[in-house]
């Protein structure tokens, strides 16, 4: 951030450490694998089961997808190159279910990404490829995440990251069949957050009730 466009030369030497952080993805660790090595991983539920993962790891990722957000968002057209190679490491992250981090992160980097892909110069860029590259996938992506998404701030982002795209695209990304499909998708959030919520509420009273006994 504090060379902004400046690192542009400097953006090839990068990808390869983004590549491994990304790469690395952490592996769930079973009950009888747990050692005092692993004392101070992190415990996620799945299944009704217990795992253990690394959370280096995860931090690790975080890093790197907050680096793939903050990358193009600096060197705007000069990151093109580099996007499409970029924005399915994104997509396979958005459902990521091991963290809800990495899919928040995953999600704030896309329109910055897909601004890249519209100011890139070569012929494989400009705004009518970023229009077809969301219409073909990126929309589709976004909205099978948002319908499994269980988590809160992931959802956020998710939606963030729709709501971005749209308004950095225009209105030429929108078709007939996408708006009946959109609207369905947040009506049925809508009916999910508030379910959410008031679960959160009661949870949060149940927990003050056990600490107050």
């Amino acid at each position: 951030e504090i060379l902004g466009a400046d690192f542009a030369p400097h953006m090839a030497a990068a990808m390869p450490s983004l590549r491994r952080a990304l790469q690395n993805l952490p592996q769930l660790l079973h009950p009888e694998q747990w050692t005092a090595d692993t004392d101070d991983f992190a415990t996620v539920q799945m299944n009704g089961q217990s795992f253990r993962i690394n959370p280096a790891i995860i931090e690790n990722q975080c890093a790197a997808l907050e680096g793939l957000r903050v990358f193009p968002e600096q060197l705007k057209g000069a990151f093109a190159p580099f996007a499409l190679e970029v924005l399915p490491m994104l997509l396979r992250r958005l459902g990521l279910v091991l963290d809800e981090d990495t899919r928040k992160f995953s999600a704030s980097a896309i329109p910055s990404v897909l601004q890249a892909v519209m100011l890139g110069c070569l012929p494989e860029f400009g705004t009518a490829h970023a229009i077809t590259l969301f219409k073909d996938r990126l929309y589709h992506e976004i909205i099978h995440t948002m319908r499994r998404e269980a988590e809160m701030k992931p959802l956020a982002a998710q939606a963030a990251a729709l709501k971005d795209c749209m308004q950095l695209l225009g209105p030429d990304c929108l078709e007939g069949r996408t708006l009946p499909a959109l609207e369905d998708i947040l009506a049925g959030l809508l009916d999910n957050c508030e379910t959410r919520f008031q679960e959160l509420a009661e949870n949060t009273e149940m927990e003050q009730d056990g600490d107050e006994s």
